[in-house]
This record gives structure tokens, sequence and C-alpha cells, in this order.
């Protein structure tokens, strides 16, 4: 049940990101949406499919990482303790040497968090550039003096041009 919770309250937060950024558009006049209208919606909804996965899967990694951090740390903790109070080398070396392990388990699980959490920031910095190339082109779409599309037209060109 909470499990079934959590989904819709994730599914909640990703169609309320989409509304808050929705209402930022004006509806078109006509029926039809616009071409550049429909790019910059279906853009939309990636970016708040993504931060949904996002934030879902880095809470997810960071708990399993912290979890058997803490595990390792207990292991360690318990062979000291035996080792030394009830003078059981064995048993705690080995329950030592286990916590050290694990945790070198748990930080090679923070590395691959941290990395990943870089590429997915990566990704949506792409579609954050996408999103803002796909708004240029519908201002200039909207607006009807042919000078200032051309200014604005040739200022897009050479940013796009700077950036690669």
């Amino acid at each position: 049940m909470e499990l079934i919770l959590k989904n819709l309250n994730q599914k909640l937060k990703k169609i309320e990101a989409i509304k808050r950024i929705y209402l930022g558009f004006p509806e078109p006049s006509e029926n039809k949406p616009e071409y550049f209208d429909s790019l910059v919606k279906i853009n939309v909804e990636n970016l708040a499919a993504y931060y949904s996965l996002v934030k879902t899967h880095t809470s997810q990694s960071f708990k399993v990482s912290l979890v058997i951090s803490v595990i390792g740390f207990m292991l360690i903790a318990a062979g000291l303790v035996i080792g030394f109070k009830y003078d059981d080398k064995t048993i705690g070396y080995i329950s030592t040497g286990s916590g050290i392990i694990t945790e070198f388990i748990s930080g090679v699980l923070f590395y691959l968090y941290n990395k990943t959490v870089r590429q997915l920031k990566e990704y949506h910095d792409s579609l954050i550039n996408v999103q803002n190339i796909l708004l240029s082109f519908k201002l200039i779409e909207s607006t009807t003096d042919e000078k200032a599309k051309a200014e604005m037209v040739t200022k897009m060109l050479e940013y796009l041009v700077q950036k690669k």
C-alpha cells in the first residue's frame, strides 16, 4: 500500500510540475497548436518526466549507499568489540575484515551515485538547451517586424555556432 501511495505521489508531483510550466505558455488563438508550441510542450513533458525519474533514482541510490555504509561501520565496530572484550581474535578479524570490505563496496556505490548524478545533470542541461532554442524559435515566429526577426535569427545563429 505504501509503494502505491509513493508511486501516486510521484505522478502527482510530475503532473504539478507540468502544470506549473504549462501555465507560463499562452494558448494559441486557433484550435490547432502551432508547430513550436507542440515541440515546447513535448520538451516540457520530457523535462518533467526526467525530473521525477532523477529525483526517485538519486534518492533510492543514496539511501542504499548509506545503509550499506552503516552496516559496514557496525561490522567494524562489532569486530573491534569482539576482539578486545572477548579476546576472540579470529571472529574479531573476520568481522572487522567484513566491515572494511562492506565500507569499500559502499564507497564504490557512492562513487557510482556521484557519476550517475553528473551524467543525469548533463542530460538535463541538454534538455534545457533544447527548450531554450525552441522558445527562441517560438519568439522569432511570433515576431511580426521583419527587421527585428532578422536580427533575432542572426543573434540566435551566432549563439548556436559559438556553442559548438
